[in-house]
């Protein structure tokens, strides 16, 4: 899926325009999109979606690479035509491109996106369909690290029509554990893309990141959690009560923990786990024990007694060592995951990467450089806001963010000595966002204190953080 913003075709044919191309989401150059004051959503899969408004924002891209959408002539109707009526030329903005049936636009919130109605309801209808038919059982194991199996997303066999005989699966995978697991690199590796922010902190992770991976006979939603940790704040039980809450929405959980922990500290992580897993069996949902990290233990035979006791802690469908950085034992999980999904169409069309939006996801990235550039406690008290996000028709997008902290104080470290950290920050966050935009990025970063906004229900709900 991409974000990218779209040039308004030659003014030679201002009645009609030809349809995107059918493939994937567009890329540098695509097909217009819907006028919104600030941004717009891109257009998520091969089909076209019913088009949602939302003032501003714009989902994430849905692809790196798309056909180029060319004007169609003067004589010529653009085939969308024969369904839908001729777009209008406006001035200063843009079209969306007409979809084969339209449908009424649903207005979404500016930072957070929930699955689609329909995409939930099929799910529900499967699961019925699902208790009449059992999906497949695999006998509970200990699965060793295979060999990495790299491949990219949307590569032959990843995409297209199910194999003759088999049914569509689709559901949705809870990732938990405790904090500085590796949910998040686990997250992105899974989906082949970068759709969660990471850091070597713990409790980076605030909000439920989904990220989507379609194959050609199923698709799974993997939703990232914050970390299950001793709340001791207002923002912190939010979090915490996030991720429990997750267990029970979800078809399967993979429950994290941490491979060179569990050998140096065991009694410390058997404690944690056993606390996680009581919460897991009190959702009743199958589970996945995987042992993160791997690749950081010199012997791995080392981990053998320790995944033995684990194992004892629940009957998990299987015990996965693995190494979410590298990608050593993630396929594993793809052959673990498929049978145990409801028979269901697609929830989400095929080029999704995630269901936020690009304010949302422009406002993680530059948490994240804050998070590398802050100490201490700094960066538990900070929140980003973006404002405003504007796509222009040169091909700028224009971003306009604020940086929360809660005392005033911590304004001038944030800024830091000529405004250099501020300036360091913004700079990083740029990047990061031209880089999964694949489009040129003003920022406009502004500091401003927000007293005490992790201590109150108020302050959490007016900087987003209000998910339920």
């Amino acid at each position: 899926m991409s974000d990218k913003p779209t040039k308004t075709p030659p003014a030679k044919a201002p009645a009609a325009k030809k349809a995107p191309a059918a493939k994937k989401a567009p890329a540098k150059k695509a097909a217009p999109a819907k006028a919104a004051p600030a941004e717009k959503k891109a257009p998520a899969a091969k089909k076209a979606a019913p088009a949602k408004a939302a003032p501003a924002e714009k989902k994430a891209p849905a692809a790196k690479k798309a056909a180029p959408a060319k004007a169609a002539p003067a004589e010529k109707k653009a085939p969308a035509a024969k369904k839908a009526a001729p777009a209008k030329a406006a001035p200063a903005e843009k079209k969306a491109p007409p979809a084969k049936k339209a449908a009424p636009a649903k207005a979404a919130p500016a930072e957070k996106m929930a699955p689609a109605a329909k995409a939930a309801a099929a799910k529900k209808a499967a699961a019925k369909k699902q208790a009449a038919a059992p999906t497949e059982e695999a006998p509970p194991e200990i699965a060793p690290v295979p060999a990495p199996a790299k491949g990219k997303r949307g590569s032959a066999g990843a995409t297209g029509a199910p194999a003759e005989g088999l049914a569509h699966r689709a559901g949705f995978v809870a990732l938990v554990g405790r904090p500085n697991v590796g949910k998040s690199t686990l997250l992105n590796q899974l989906v082949g893309e970068r759709v969660a922010i990471t850091t070597p902190k713990p409790q980076t992770t605030r909000d439920r990141i989904r990220g989507i991976r379609t194959f050609s006979d199923w698709q799974v939603v993997y939703v990232d959690t914050p970390g299950i940790h001793e709340a001791s704040t207002l923002l912190n039980r939010y979090m915490v009560e996030l991720a429990i809450g997750t267990l029970g929405d979800a078809d399967l959980v993979y429950l994290l923990v941490d491979g060179a922990h569990l050998v140096s500290k065991p009694a410390e992580v058997m404690a944690e786990t056993a606390e996680i897993v009581g919460r897991v069996q009190a959702a009743h949902t199958p589970c996945v024990l995987v042992v993160n990290k791997v690749d950081r233990l010199g012997d791995k035979a080392q981990l053998l007694p320790h995944l033995q006791a684990l194992s004892e802690l629940d009957s998990f469908i299987a015990v996965v060592p693995l190494s979410a950085r590298t990608g050593d034992g993630v396929e594993r999980l793809h052959d673990l995951t498929r049978p145990r999904l409801p028979e269901s169409p697609q929830l989400f069309p095929e080029d999704s990467l995630t269901d936020r939006s690009m304010r949302f996801l422009a406002s993680e990235m530059i948490r994240e450089q804050l998070f590398h550039r802050l100490s201490q406690e700094l960066p538990y008290q900070i929140a980003v806001t973006t404002d405003a996000w504007e796509e222009r028709e040169d091909g700028l997008v224009v971003v306009y963010a604020t940086i929360h902290v809660s005392r005033d104080g911590h304004k001038g470290i944030v800024i830091g000595k000529g405004g250099e950290r501020l300036k360091a920050v913004g700079r990083a966050s740029r990047l990061a966002l031209e880089r999964f935009s694949e489009r040129r990025v003003f920022l406009d970063l502004r500091v401003r204190v927000e007293e005490r906004w992790n201590e109150r229900e108020f302050g959490l709900k007016k900087l987003g953080y209000n998910e339920s």
